[in-house]
């Protein structure tokens, strides 16, 4: 099975979670998993992850959302280094 792209996602508003992000990312491709990156307190850090099931071109999900609006934040969306954006 093709394992699809993972994109990250900064600025968001500390009350985005994992299902707003599904439901958002969602209007592109069968979204896989989302994940915020949180504090040890559990608070959001203001990046998450995205990654698809059924899109391995990153172009469509990254035009529809870079510089777009998520609770009122502008967000920047960019494919994921594996290495370096990673949520335990």
């Amino acid at each position: 099975m093709t394992e699809g792209v993972t994109l990250y996602i900064s600025g968001l508003s500390f009350n985005v979670n994992e299902s707003h992000l599904r439901e958002i990312f969602g209007h592109i491709g069968k979204v896989a998993e989302t994940k915020i990156a949180r504090n040890k307190f559990g608070q959001s850090l203001g990046w998450g992850l995205v990654t698809y099931g059924d899109i391995t071109d990153p172009a469509e999900p990254i035009s529809f959302m870079n510089n777009g609006q998520i609770d009122g934040c502008r967000v920047v969306v960019r494919v994921a280094d594996p290495e370096k954006d990673k949520i335990e």
